[in-house]
């Protein structure tokens, strides 16, 4: 971050403050590989501009925080995403989240509007966090687990993310097929 952005700017302090609350909201979260959640939002930042050259501070700390109102929810609502950094970080993250369709009841349902959503309406630099996500999640080492998870976790990569992938002009596309078929290889 340092190498694109000047030490102490606005977009270096509103990246670092992304970060801060992003690794004490997950302080003490591990995931199902083992590893210590930061990890997670850190590597998605890091898919951004490494795969994608993203320099948009926003982005990037949407990026960090993308994961925090979904975990946290009462301590972080995304009203307070909005207070500590900012509107536009806010609006993105929340783009990002499936929470968002919480009150329709059926998950096959909710699942389809926010695919649909991401597919059709969400802003570019959502769907690029959301792919970014996926990808890392895709490449992450998890825990053996049994053919019924797998598929569980391929399907959504499959039908869903590499099509939104495609419609955006292949990102990640390669990257998110990689990872499916390393996946199911196993």
């Amino acid at each position: 971050v340092r190498a694109i952005f000047a030490y102490a700017s606005p977009e270096t302090q509103l990246i670092e403050t992304a970060y801060e609350i992003a690794d004490g909201a997950h302080a003490g979260q591990f995931r199902e590989s083992g590893e210590a959640y930061i990890e997670h939002p850190k590597m998605v930042a890091i898919i951004l501009m490494e795969y994608l050259g993203a320099t948009d501070p926003v982005e990037i700390a949407a990026a960090l925080v993308h994961d925090v109102p979904e975990d946290n929810t009462k301590e972080w609502p995304i009203t307070k995403i909005h207070e500590r950094l900012s509107r536009e970080v806010a609006a993105t993250t929340d783009w990002c989240n499936r929470r968002r369709f919480d009150h329709i009841e059926s998950v096959d349902a909710r699942d389809t509007a926010f695919f649909n959503n991401l597919l059709m309406v969400a802003p570019l630099r959502a769907v690029r966090i959301k792919l970014a996500d996926q990808t890392h999640n895709g490449i992450t080492p998890w825990r053996l687990h049994d053919d019924a998870w797998i598929t569980r976790k391929c399907a959504p990569i499959r039908n869903h993310y590499i099509p939104i992938a495609r419609k955006h002009g292949g990102i990640l596309q390669h990257e998110l097929a990689a990872a499916a078929n390393a996946r199911e290889a196993r």
